[in-house]
C-alpha cells in the first residue's frame, strides 16, 4: 500500500525548510489553528456514516499521496521559473518568466484547492480528530498564501504596484502552512503508533484497493519548496547602484548639484544623499535609443534608507521617446536615496540631477 503516514510527508515537508528561516510557532498555537479550520470543516460536505479508522486511514492515505505529488511539482515549477528570472536579461525575458510564475501559481493553488476539499469531505473517527483539523487548516493556509502570491505578482506584473506587505503575509502563511503540515505528520503518527493491533487499510469503498506505492528517486528531484527566488520587485535583476558626485563646496544662498545618477537598467536603486533644506529641485532626462515607439514606464520615487519605505513617488507615466523635465520637492528634508523605472535595458538610458537651493 501507498502510506503517506510520516515517512515521504515529513521528508518532502521538512525540506521546504528552505523558503526562509522562520521561527516556529509554539505548540500552543496549534490549538488556534484547530478552531480556525472548524468552521469550514463543519460547513464542507461530509459522509452521512463515520467510518471505520482503517477506512479513514486509507482514504487519508490516497489523498495525501496526492498531495505530496503536488507539493513536488510545485517545487519543481518554482525552482525553473526562478532560474528563468534569473536568467532574465531584457523587460520581454523578465515578463515572460512572472507570468509563468502566476500561471504556475494559479494551477498549484487548485490542486491544492482540491486536495483540501476532498480531505475536509472526510468524516474522522474520534481519535483522527485533531488530525484531521489541523491539517484541514494547512491546507487551507496553502491555497490562501498562493492566492495573495498570485495578487502580488499580477499587480507588480500589470500595474507596477509592490504591495510588500501582501508579499511577507503571503510567506508568513506558507511557512505556517508547512510547519502545521508537519505537526498534522507527527501526530497522525502518534495516533497510529498508539493503535493496539495494526490492521491492514480496507479498499476503498469506490475505487478498489489503494495502488502499490513505487519510489521514484530518479523522475523528482529534492523539492526546496521555496517561492520565487524573491518577492521583491524584480527579485533578480540587481539594483545598479550608481556613485552619487557630492558637492566640494557651497553656500546656503547658492544652487548646487547635491547628487547625480545615470543609468541604463529597468531598475536602479541610487546610493543615499542628503539634502538639509525644502524646497530641492529635481531633474531628470531621459535617452530613448530603441528603435521600436513602444511605451515604458518612468517612475522615480524618493525612499528612506533605513526602512525602505516609500515616501514619495515624484512621477510615474507611460511615455515614449525621450524626454526632459523637473520639479520642486517640498517637505523633504535628510537622508534619502531613489528608486527609478526606466526605459530598460539595451533601450536607453537616463540621467538625474538633486539641487539644493535652487
Amino acid at each position: 500500500m501507498r502510506r503517506w503516514s510520516i515517512g515521504l510527508l515529513f521528508a518532502v515537508l521538512v525540506a521546504v525548510a528552505a523558503c526562509g528561516d522562520r521561527t516556529s510557532e509554539p505548540v500552543s498555537d496549534i490549538q488556534a489553528t484547530i478552531d480556525a479550520a472548524v468552521q469550514a470543516t463543519v460547513t464542507a460536505p461530509k459522509r452521512q456514516e463515520t467510518p471505520t479508522e482503517e477506512i479513514y486511514r486509507a482514504r487519508t492515505d490516497a489523498i495525501m499521496g496526492k498531495f505530496i505529488d503536488h507539493v513536488l511539482e510545485y517545487n519543481i515549477g518554482i525552482e525553473r521559473i526562478g532560474q528563468l528570472v534569473r536568467e532574465a536579461k531584457t523587460d520581454t525575458a523578465y515578463k515572460a518568466a512572472v507570468q509563468q510564475a502566476i500561471t504556475h501559481l494559479e494551477e498549484s493553488k487548485e490542486r491544492f484547492r482540491q486536495d483540501r476539499e476532498e480531505f475536509m469531505s472526510e468524516l474522522p473517527p474520534e481519535r483522527f480528530r485533531d488530525f484531521h483539523l489541523l491539517m484541514s487548516g494547512a491546507l487551507s493556509d496553502y491555497v490562501e498564501s498562493l492566492t495573495s502570491f498570485i495578487t502580488y505578482y499580477s499587480l507588480s506584473l500589470n500595474l507596477g504596484q509592490q504591495d510588500l506587505q501582501l508579499a511577507n503575509r503571503a510567506s508568513d502563511q506558507l511557512e505556517k502552512a508547512r510547519e502545521n503540515s508537519i505537526r498534522a505528520a507527527l501526530l497522525f503518527q502518534d495516533i497510529i503508533s498508539s493503535t493496539p493491533t495494526p490492521v491492514p487499510p480496507s479498499p476503498l469503498p469506490t475505487s478498489g484497493a489503494l495502488p502499490t506505492y513505487t519510489p521514484r528517486p530518479t523522475a523528482i528531484p529534492a523539492p526546496t519548496y521555496t517561492p520565487l527566488p524573491t518577492y521583491t520587485p524584480l527579485p533578480t535583476l540587481e539594483p545598479v547602484i550608481i556613485v552619487a558626485t557630492p558637492a566640494a563646496t557651497a553656500t546656503p544662498s547658492t544652487p548646487f548639484i547635491v547628487a547625480e545618477f545615470s543609468s541604463g537598467q529597468f531598475l536602479t536603486q541610487t546610493l543615499p544623499f542628503t539634502v538639509e533644506s525644502s524646497p530641492w529641485k529635481i531633474e531628470w532626462e531621459v535617452t530613448y535609443t530603441a528603435e521600436d515607439a513602444d511605451s515604458y514606464t518612468w517612475q522615480v520615487e524618493v525612499k528612506d534608507p533605513e526602512t525602505a519605505n516609500n515616501l514619495r513617488r515624484l512621477t510615474s507615466d507611460r511615455v515614449s521617446g525621450s524626454f526632459s523635465s523637473s520639479m520642486l520637492v517640498y517637505g523633504l528634508t535628510g537622508t534619502f536615496y531613489l528608486e527609478v523605472v526606466g526605459p530598460g535595458q539595451n533601450r536607453g538610458f537616463w540621467n538625474i540631477r538633486i539641487i539644493e537651493n535652487p
